[in-house]
């Protein structure tokens, strides 16, 4: 059967031209056919522009394939119970088992029975459907585009379905396994084994059918002793079961879960060597192990800024860079030498000219010392002689990247700044980095890889950098942001009627403007009499004033918090305005953030405007001047401060736990 023969026939009137019963590998037969496809397929096209299918597609290949799956249901799928040519009855092809072709077929007397179709006579029938419809196949399928063929139906390309010759995996991928007094073979080894088997029997049986008297697969059964077995009284019940049993072996060496029914123990076919976490590419290929590279559990650090990441210093003593000689460094390079690979920061090696390394022995302070003095030898006798390179530690300032499993999108791996903590063992990771990484502190694992050149370097540091990742490439919407004890120590901090002394107010500015090498602007107190204080708002408004370049525009922001307003105030008594002005809901209460120039003058910081959230305060800094990292880590040194304030209950707190406790 055709497979145009669902079609309507008044597709196939060409332009003056032959139907397709006639010549149909002529020239101008083939551009009809093209045009006429075109215009078939134009009638789904129109359907995706009026948006009725397929409007969510972002891509040519989603439409295409779209495209072809509509065609195939209105067209090909659509299958009535007699042929339209020869009104004869169509009948169900079922696969069964994975291992034959069944369908009904009547005999003499009419009556249906099913039979199975070979496979050889499976493909002569694809080898006629791609002759009468290779036009519309090949622009369905692009595996069937084959330009040339034999047209003596000798080959055809519909012969990609068939397995001829069956590849085998070399043996060094299928290894012997066992103990010290026995040994086995793989599981895929065995499998290819009683394919080979399989191959045997069939062409006994097909040597017992030549010497048959007839001709025909009807030995019996005292004539073929030998060959029949398992139940079988005939040679054709033993060919067809023998070429059943080859069929499922073939289809577990590709694909094991093709066995419905179990007949083989083998659990490994080339497809489960390749998929999921234990085939070989995400296992050996995607997952191998690198070199200068570490891998430990990740702890939170408010103290480090949002760039760095914390190294152990057992890790640091392990990973190094190959750093040539120059008259800059050469000070730094001796001592690093001298201090030996046991001493951070120290060495592991020196790397001559030639390119010869000398590992350094870490036990021999004088051959150390030596070493050290000749760093600035040449190595070789020429005009321009190649620098020796000193294998040193890493150290604070050095760039890495680092990763977290999985990795879903460009962010995964970001570059950090290395700060060396001796005494602890895991890496030390800033809260704002969380969401980035999707990484928690409850035992996930980080990997850290070191460039080795300053080409690596240079990238790391100018593309790779955290303070470039701000903005997520999939919508534009923010990354980083400060969470947990800075959200309560913010709303502690910024409320309304929190005031501190001039030293509290000095030192919270102080501690979140450390890096400031310039003079701090400072703001006049708030409060007067009874004592000079300073509000909280004043403590964020001073650092707003101080990060933000004096060339640029001053912050300029209104937003919302997502704590209520009578939450923060104290008896919820609201506060009346008195100069004949009506507020309307949450205006110029603590529940509205309000900042002009670059000063906190009403509202709380809260997740708001903390986080990682759309057009937030953070937000804003980092368009206005991609000042986003100085703002997270001057808010966060502000937020450490104030919590460890907060838990200061002081003498008369402490008495009064004692005596609860008691």
């Amino acid at each position: 059967m055709d497979l145009l023969d669902n079609l309507d026939p008044d597709i196939f009137k060409l332009k003056g031209g032959p139907t397709p019963e006639k010549d149909g590998m002529a020239i101008d037969i083939e551009e009809e056919l093209d045009e006429v496809l075109m215009t078939t397929l134009g009638i789904s096209l129109d359907k995706i522009q009026t948006h009725s299918v397929g409007a969510n597609n972002r891509c040519m290949a989603a439409h295409r394939n779209q495209l072809i799956d509509e065609f195939a249901r209105e067209h090909i799928s659509k299958r009535g119970k007699k042929c339209k040519r020869c009104t004869g009855n169509l009948h169900a092809v079922k696969l069964e088992h994975n291992v034959r072709l069944l369908t009904k077929r009547a005999d003499g007397s009419g009556k249906l029975s099913n039979v199975s179709i070979s496979v050889q006579e499976a493909r002569d029938h694809l080898r006629k459907i791609y002759q009468n419809d290779k036009h519309y196949l090949s622009k369905l399928y692009g595996m069937l585009d084959k330009p040339k063929y034999n047209e003596d139906m000798e080959s055809s390309p519909m012969d990609q379905f068939f397995i001829e010759l069956l590849p085998v995996i070399p043996s060094r991928f299928r290894p012997v396994s066992g103990g010290a007094d026995s040994n086995f073979s793989n599981a895929e080894s065995l499998g290819l084994a009683h394919i080979i088997q399989t191959c045997n029997t069939l062409r006994e049986i097909a040597r017992a059918v030549k010497k048959s008297n007839n001709g025909t697969t009807t030995g019996t059964v005292n004539e073929n002793n030998n060959i029949l077995g398992g139940g079988e009284s005939t040679l054709a019940e033993k060919l067809q079961r023998t070429w059943y049993e080859l069929q499922t072996a073939i289809n577990c060496t590709v694909d094991s879960d093709l066995d419905k029914l179990n007949r083989f123990n083998q659990k490994k076919g080339v497809k489960q060597t390749l998929e999921r976490k234990e085939g070989i590419f995400r296992k050996f290929m995607m997952g191998k192990r690198v070199n200068y590279a570490a891998r430990s559990v990740i702890s939170p650090d408010p103290y480090i800024n949002s760039d760095q990441i914390g190294i152990p210093d057992i890790i640091a003593k392990k990973l190094t860079y190959p750093e040539p000689v120059t008259n800059h460094n050469i000070h730094e390079l001796r001592q690093a030498v001298k201090n030996g690979p046991d001493v951070h920061p120290g060495a592991v090696a020196v790397e001559e000219g030639h390119g010869k390394i000398r590992r350094l022995n870490s036990s021999n302070q004088t051959s150390r010392d030596a070493m050290a003095n000749r760093l600035m030898a040449p190595s070789d006798v020429s005009d321009m002689p190649t620098p020796k390179k000193v294998h040193r530690h890493i150290r604070n300032g050095d760039i890495v990247l680092l990763n977290r499993q999985p990795t879903l999108h460009k962010p995964s791996i970001m570059a950090h700044k290395v700060r060396i903590l001796s005494g602890e063992k895991t890496l030390r990771l800033h809260y704002s980095a969380c969401k980035t990484y999707n990484a928690d502190f409850d035992g996930d694992e980080m990997n850290v890889h070191f460039p080795q050149n300053e080409m690596g370097r240079a990238e790391a540091t100018m593309i790779a950098n955290t303070s470039e990742q701000y903005l997520v490439p999939k919508d534009g919407t923010p990354l980083g942001g400060l969470i947990q004890d800075h959200m309560i120590a913010g709303l502690h901090m910024t409320v309304r009627g929190r005031f501190f002394t001039w030293s509290q107010y000095q030192q919270l500015v102080f501690a979140a403007l450390t890096d400031k090498s310039c003079e701090i602007q400072l703001l006049p107190p708030s409060m007067i009499k009874p004592a000079l204080l300073w509000s909280g708002k004043q403590v964020v408004s001073t650092v707003l004033l101080n990060i933000i370049p004096k060339h640029k525009q001053l912050l300029n922001f209104v937003g919302k918090t997502k704590v209520k307003d009578k939450v923060v105030m104290a008896n919820n008594i609201t506060r009346k305005c008195e100069v004949g002005v009506t507020t309307i809901g949450n205006e110029m209460t603590e529940a509205e953030v309000i900042i002009r120039q670059g000063e906190l003058l009403c509202g709380v910081l809260d997740k708001e405007n903390y986080v990682s959230t759309p057009y937030g305060m953070v937000h804003c800094c980092y368009e206005a001047d991609k000042k986003r990292q100085a703002l997270i880590k001057n808010a966060s040194k502000l937020g450490a401060e104030a919590t460890a304030r907060a838990l200061d209950v002081g003498d008369e707190g402490n008495k009064r736990r004692n005596g609860r406790c008691l």
